[in-house]
């Protein structure tokens, strides 16, 4: 009998990459301190079940703070010109915005959506679409 579902290995790493210990889990470490083997942890070693949880819970808390001020950076600075690439560096400088906003994007490393490309090529024209038929003729004009 075979089975569709791939198994998955859950480790957890110890110490420096040149050193590093890996341990090999039997189940998946606990997503967040609402796991029951959160409750259950008594031993409080490295790695147990209630120092994973809390970890894994703080780590998500913080990527989604990132990401709400990121769309809170992207939202309030729509529009403006946070970014200016493609002029030399002292020009570029010039064009971005000044405001307290942009100035913040630009340190963090935020409001990348409102970057400003100088040097880009003019688009081209669209070629006319010439009709095949002639008004006069009803044959292809070769």
């Amino acid at each position: 009998m075979t089975s569709t579902a791939i198994a998955t290995r859950h480790v957890v790493w110890f110490g420096p990459s040149r050193n590093r210990v890996e341990v090999v889990l039997t189940e998946p470490p606990p997503k967040d301190t609402l796991d029951p083997r959160y409750a259950a942890c008594i031993t409080h070693r490295t790695a147990c079940d209630c120092r994973e949880a809390g970890l894994a819970e703080d780590i998500a808390e913080y990527r989604g703070e990132l990401t709400h001020i990121k769309s809170a950076f992207e939202e309030v600075l729509l529009g403006h010109a946070t970014w200016v690439h493609g002029a030399d560096e002292a020009t570029g400088r010039q064009l971005q915005c000044k405001c307290s906003g942009c100035v913040l994007a630009r340190r963090l490393g935020f409001g990348l959506s409102n970057t400003v490309e100088l040097d880009r090529p003019a688009p081209r024209p669209a070629r006319p679409i010439l009709p095949f038929l002639r008004k006069d003729k009803s044959e292809v004009p070769f």
